[in-house]
């Protein structure tokens, strides 16, 4: 998920460049344009994702290093959507990598839905 990121992160930045042409530009605007159509319509990512309920995104995960470094550690806080600002749910922290964090994440999620 971190590698697609970047991509569309990278793209971003070269629509926007003065160093390519239009023509290059455009290119990039045209890839990030059939991006977002897919996720927007077609193939929506929330309808299949944990973090969504009813088509919508109800909750968000951020996983954080710690002030440590030896040994390497990760905090993981679950925030949900409330009426007016993003409530913190849970938080834990003890964990060795983010990714972990973040599965431990959205198994809570999964046990409240």
């Amino acid at each position: 998920m971190n590698e697609v990121v970047g991509e569309l992160m990278k793209w971003k930045q070269e629509a926007a460049s003065g160093h390519n042409d239009g023509w290059a530009q455009k290119g990039y605007r045209d890839k990030l344009k059939e991006v977002e159509d897919y996720l927007y319509d077609g193939g929506s990512v929330c309808h299949k994702n944990e973090l969504c309920v009813d088509g919508e995104y109800k909750y968000w995960i951020k996983a954080s290093p710690l002030a440590r470094l030896n040994p390497e550690e990760w905090l993981v806080s679950i925030f949900k959507k409330g009426k007016v600002s993003w409530v913190t749910e849970s938080t834990k922290d003890g964990f060795t990598t983010p990714e972990e964090a973040y599965e431990w994440a959205l198994e809570e999620i999964k046990k409240w839905k």
